[in-house]
């Protein structure tokens, strides 16, 4: 209500008391509280609470004077003109309905009306655009173009983000172990021969799933090479993988750092 000198000029239109109520019944949900904790103890209106009508009375009453106040806050007291002062009891009672019904009947199925991009650092990104007219995007998507480490946790189905050094939980192995003389597959390298030649995993890095700094110690502590980190993610990553793939198919003459440190990388040594 903002109308002067008459505040009933301007009244609250239903779709703010719509959404208001939304909002409420959205915060109290992710509180955990059911459609009969909702009383005037723990949502009220300013009306209500500059009135102390919580029973707590934190301050002096500066209420509707219907209520013995000074007047000041009356916000809500009434949803139209002429009703009935019982402003507040008539939104609670919109949220409880909000929380009953989605109790019986769970939360409504996520609906998209259209296929949309924004822009996340300077670069397209797709989303998707639902009914309330808000944009979604892949969460990997988002993780990536922002360069945080991630990893899925099929067992859970949830994202770690950040926590790529976490060993899940696996399930028992249903096949005997490996031989103690057979190498592991690894992301690693594993341990050193006679000869001193390193034996690399045979599995790819995943070095799109690190961040630029990771890619950089990984090079510096596996390959010996430093990596300009001013580049972009991109180019770090093609650049990891044009050594890991140099490394792993190299023969002899490639048997340590220093020699994995000589190979060709143009401008991306420092």
């Amino acid at each position: 209500m903002g109308g002067r000198p008459d505040p009933w000029s301007i009244p609250p239109a239903k779709p703010q008391l719509e959404a208001l109520c939304q909002e409420a019944a959205a915060v109290a949900r992710s509180w955990g509280w059911s459609a009969d904790q909702i009383s005037v103890q723990r949502v009220m209106t300013h009306a209500e609470a500059a009135a102390n009508r919580d029973g707590r009375v934190m301050h002096d009453n500066y209420g509707p004077v219907i209520w013995g106040g000074t007047g000041e806050r009356w916000d809500l007291l009434q949803l139209e003109k002429g009703g009935p002062p019982t402003g507040g009891e008539q939104l609670r009672e919109r949220v409880r309905q909000l929380l009953s019904v989605e109790a019986a009947s769970g939360p409504a199925p996520l609906q998209f009306r259209r296929a949309d991009s924004m822009e996340a650092r300077g670069l397209p990104l797709a989303t998707e655009i639902d009914a309330n007219g808000s944009s979604w995007a892949l969460a990997t998507a988002l993780l990536e173009r922002y360069e945080l480490p991630f990893q899925w946790d099929a067992s859970n189905r949830r994202i770690l983000v950040g926590a790529l050094d976490l060993e899940l939980e696996q399930p028992e192995a249903t096949e005997p172990a490996s031989p103690a003389d057979e190498p592991t597959l690894t992301g690693e390298p594993l341990e050193t021969t006679d000869g001193g030649e390193a034996l690399l995993a045979s599995q790819p890095t995943d070095f799109q799933a690190m961040t630029k700094a990771q890619i950089v110690e990984f090079c510096s502590t596996v390959y010996g090479v430093e990596l300009d980190g001013s580049q972009t993610k991109a180019e770090l990553v093609e650049q990891a993988t044009a050594l890991e793939t140099q490394a792993s198919g190299s023969n002899e003459g490639i048997n340590d750092s220093a020699d994995l440190a000589a190979l060709e990388l143009g401008d991306a040594l420092l």
